[in-house]
């Protein structure tokens, strides 16, 4: 049969207490062993304290009675008291009713006579000038631990059983309840309720709370990825059906049109499949980032070389159309991760800005190292971006104002491609116009150092 995690910590946590109250019991044995001992005060050290309670009362010795009785007190385990033949304690103490009815029992029948809860009383009388009778009542002093040791064991083991199965249950669902909403939680999400968090009633700070906390942010991921895919999948369906339809309607052009159009609309349909081929090639490097970056062998970069590679080949493409591209770049810069998905992500970046930056300007590319990071910064002098888009422009398939140009996959692949390597990226308006976008890397700290 299946045990649950309730029952285990119960059963475990019950186990303990019986366990620590065999090791008490054994505590209380000795004490009570101990006792037995120190009864034996009433037959040896009594007899002995009577009689020199009896001098000191009829001034045979000078200490006086209350000091000496003071001082039996402190040296031995006992409380002392002493009473006359009228049954008055001498040292005008309140005395127990129990330690009296002893002493009165002592002063009319003598001998040793013992009382109270487990004989831990006892008196004795003793003769005085005249045959004066006296009674010497001794209490052993008792603690806690002796005051267990010598109550009933079947009442104890009622009691600690009781008390702690009541404690124990407490804790065992004061722990086991969060663990079995996280189950159940998880249940939900296994049975595709994404939006199933644990409750934020869980008022404690303890690391349940944080498995809580961290499961909560997991099912937020997972919600966020599998809506993300989703709307990918739609986006992607889009975006295919619009020149998959226009190579339909430009292959039914060739087969029913005139022939002096046919090499028009041949054109047409290479023109759409070299579209097609773009935005599948995009679309399986969006996916491979993911795949790659994250479960592929992570090596050396260095990024100084990776970016003037990247503008030199940005700039190639540029001159044709009267654009540059310039580089600031400073020596030494390393990181780790994936070169390609790096690589992607920076001419993705910089064929954005070269394809909108106005003719006869520059790009102007910078890479500069801060502490523990790498700041790569790309700038153009095109038309800008709309305030309310800078974010959304690594959303993919969405496109600034009312551009039809690429197909808004470019971002979105060095977006994907920086924060899987932990970095960053964001755009922002540049003054006098233009758009700038930066991104920012981990960098190797001890291998910038040693490169110095």
């Amino acid at each position: 049969m299946r045990q649950g995690l309730f029952f285990k910590m119960f059963t475990s946590f019950w186990l303990t207490v019986i366990l620590s109250a065999v090791a008490l019991e054994g505590t209380a044995a000795y004490v009570r062993k101990k006792s037995w001992v120190q009864s034996d005060a009433f037959e040896k050290l009594l007899p002995v304290a009577a009689r020199t309670a009896a001098d000191n009362v009829e001034g045979i010795e000078t200490s006086g009675l209350s000091a000496y009785l003071s001082w039996l007190q402190q040296t031995q385990p006992v409380m002392a008291f002493f009473f006359d033949e009228k049954g008055d304690e001498l040292t005008r103490r309140w005395a127990p009713p129990a330690v009296r009815k002893e002493g009165l029992l002592a002063l009319h029948e003598p001998g040793l006579h013992k009382g109270g809860t487990a004989s831990e009383i006892g008196a004795m009388q003793v003769l005085g000038r005249g045959d004066r009778r006296y009674a010497m009542v001794f209490v052993l002093q008792r603690n806690l631990i002796t005051w267990y040791g010598t109550t009933f064991p079947y009442v104890r083991l009622i009691a600690i059983l009781l008390v702690s199965g009541i404690f124990c249950f407490l804790i065992a669902r004061h722990i086991a309840r969060p663990v079995l909403r996280l189950q159940a939680a998880a249940a939900g999400i296994a049975e595709g309720r994404l939006d199933t968090r644990v409750g934020a009633d869980l008022h404690r700070e303890d690391e349940i709370a944080g498995l809580a906390r961290d499961f909560n942010r997991m099912a937020g991921r997972i919600e966020a990825l599998v809506h993300g895919h989703k709307q990918l999948l739609a986006n992607v369906s889009h975006e295919l059906r619009s020149p998959l339809s226009r190579l339909l309607v430009a292959l039914s052009l060739v087969k029913q049109g005139p022939a002096e159009e046919a090499q028009e609309h041949l054109e047409r349909i290479d023109a759409e499949a070299r579209r097609l081929d773009k935005l599948i090639g995009q679309l399986l490097t969006l996916s491979r980032i993911d795949s790659t970056v994250d479960g592929g062998q992570r090596t050396s970069i260095d990024l100084t070389t990776l970016v003037q590679e990247v503008a030199s080949d940005a700039d190639f493409e540029g001159r044709a159309h009267g654009r540059r591209v310039s580089v600031a770049a400073e020596a030494g810069c390393i990181t780790s991760g994936n070169e390609e998905a790096l690589r992607s992500a920076l001419e993705n970046i910089l064929r954005n800005a070269v394809r909108y930056t106005a003719e006869g300007t520059e790009v102007e590319v910078s890479l500069r190292r801060e502490p523990a990071r790498a700041v790569i910064r790309v700038r153009d002098h095109g038309p800008g971006v709309p305030d309310n888009m800078l974010q959304s422009i690594f959303v993919p398939f969405q496109r600034a104002g009312n551009s039809t140009d690429g197909s808004g996959l470019g971002l979105a692949i060095a977006e994907r491609a920086v924060v899987a390597h932990a970095g960053s990226v964001r755009a922002r308006n540049a003054e006098g116009g233009g758009l700038v976008v930066e991104m920012e890397l981990l960098c190797d700290v001890d291998r910038n150092l040693s490169g110095r």
